[in-house]
């Protein structure tokens, strides 16, 4: 017989059994969560777009005229004057033609032409970053954006404890005194937590064989070398450079006249 609920007299001393069907006999403990997937536990991938994203907020926390008042950087993404011509010149001269240099420079404070040549830029660095024998890791690429694709090349290929001052170029160095102490692997950890990614993850971009190409066989860059001698962490040390980087320009000026 079942018996869902009976009242129970008991005497002192009497054991009453419950039936198996009754609801206190059938309770049973609750189960154990189940284990998040995998899937569920799995990090985020990070997309190029989210890439950009993360990129402009590290450069210039997403302000149109965001201005480093040690160099000739503005906007969302913070180009130089130089990069951004050459990015023009490449890749957007159709839609530049018309426009006078001024006004070229003025388009790095336009949020989507600016995150248009942020992300051309990028690609390129990732090709020459690949055709130089580096991975091109997000974080590898964020530290390309920040001291252009050659000096990334040797930061990532130098010792740990290299000082970056060795590496990269008195321009970039006085453009970002903060550098100035660091060492290459201090360099290559900051550029990961500025886009908030583990530097030791390999998600990037895989560019095709044709950029590799065209990037091995592009003519590299240089820039006239300024002997520095004092310390670039130091304030008087950074205007003198200043100076000097002046007095170049106005030497080159005068040579093309």
């Amino acid at each position: 017989m079942t018996i869902r609920r009976m009242k129970w007299l008991c005497a002192p001393g009497v054991v009453v059994l419950l039936l198996a069907s009754s609801p206190l006999a059938s309770a049973r403990p609750p189960k154990a969560a189940a284990a998040p997937s995998e899937a569920a536990t799995a990090p985020v991938q990070m997309t190029l777009d989210m890439f950009l994203d993360r990129l402009m907020m590290s450069e210039s926390g997403g302000k149109l005229t965001a201005r480093n008042p040690r160099s000739t950087a503005i906007g969302p993404f913070q180009f130089i004057a130089s990069t951004w011509l050459q990015i023009a010149r490449s890749s957007f001269a159709t839609e530049t033609a018309e426009l006078k240099p001024h006004e070229v420079l003025d388009l790095r404070t336009d949020m989507t032409f600016a995150r248009r040549a942020a992300k051309i830029y990028t690609e390129e660095n990732a090709a020459h970053l690949v055709a130089n024998g580096q991975q091109a890791t997000f974080a590898n690429l964020r530290l390309a954006f920040l001291v252009g694709a050659g000096g990334a090349v040797r930061v990532l290929s130098a010792k740990a404890g290299t000082p970056v001052a060795t590496l990269l170029g008195a321009t970039v160095v006085g453009a970002n005194p903060f550098m100035a102490s660091m060492t290459a692997e201090d360099l290559i950890a900051r550029a990961a937590r500025d886009i908030a990614i583990d530097a030791r993850l390999t998600t990037g971009i895989t560019p095709s064989a044709d950029a590799i190409a065209r990037a091995k066989n592009a003519p590299r860059r240089t820039e006239p070398r300024i002997a520095v001698e004092c310390d670039l962490s130091r304030p008087s040390c950074r205007r003198w450079l200043a100076l000097a980087k002046r007095k170049v320009s106005r030497t080159r000026r005068a040579s093309r006249d």
